[in-house]
């Protein structure tokens, strides 16, 4: 009977106690042992966009990694998101501290942004991404982080400060810099912004007008509007007709 109990408790998915082909008795590591290794695991995935869903059983991850050591496990896909939500209020708030020593240092402006604006296929639902662009001191990044490496240097930072669903139904300039500006206002970046780079859109030069931020074109849309003109596939008639003749 006592036998029968531990065979019966091995078997038990909630239970740490384990048997291995020996008939040897073992325990699994708890949660709060294995947590340092799960947060290295989760970083080291993150890093490399690799292995979040393998950690089932069926894929055969958990057994290889319990052949180097039986009590070890892998994290759960519950555990691995709550710990990268972990690991984006660190990085958001290490960004925000450097960003604010930045701007207390060299004033305002100190910043550029780029944002784009896209819908689904479908066109039920609309995203918008905004980040910024930052040249650090590097001295400020050793001050904040402790790491030499970054004395006597610059360094280049460009956050994703937002990434949300666009609510407005129209994309209007108005409805742009609504956005824009509530954005910037979370991370005490309004004043900060002394260049945006995005494509040509009217709508996009409205939004930068009324949040008072000088606009660039970016390159590549500018190259692009460019060959489409020359290939006389643009609004613009085409004043190469060599070129227009090979489209």
């Amino acid at each position: 009977q006592p036998e029968a109990c531990r065979q019966l408790r091995a078997q038990s998915k909630y239970s740490p106690l384990c048997i291995d082909d020996n008939g040897d008795e073992y325990k699994l590591y708890t949660f709060e042992e294995l947590l340092p290794h799960h947060a290295r695991f989760v970083e080291r995935c993150f890093r490399g966009l690799d292995h979040f869903y393998e950690t089932r059983k069926d894929t055969g991850l958990r057994e290889y990694v319990q052949g180097y050591n039986q009590c070890a496990s892998l994290p759960c896909e519950k555990t691995c998101k709550q710990l990268l939500e972990v690991y984006e209020e660190l990085v958001d708030q290490r960004a925000f501290e450097l960003m604010q020593m930045q701007k207390a240092k060299f004033g305002a402006p100190c910043a550029g942004s780029t944002s784009d604006i896209w819908s689904l296929a479908s066109c039920r639902e609309s995203f918008g991404c905004l980040r910024v662009s930052l040249v650090l001191d590097g001295d400020l990044v050793e001050q904040l982080t402790g790491d030499a490496e970054y004395s006597d240097t610059l360094v280049d930072m460009c956050p994703i400060i937002a990434f949300d669903k666009f609510v407005e139904t129209r994309h209007t300039g108005a409805a742009l810099a609504r956005w824009k500006k509530g954005a910037l206002t979370r991370w005490m970046l309004l004043e900060a912004i002394g260049l945006a780079t995005e494509d040509g859109a009217s709508n996009n030069k409205a939004a930068n007008k009324i949040l008072g931020q000088d606009q660039l074109v970016c390159y590549p849309h500018d190259v692009a509007r460019a060959i489409l003109t020359a290939c006389g596939l643009g609004t613009t008639v085409s004043m190469n007709p060599l070129l227009k003749g090979l489209c």
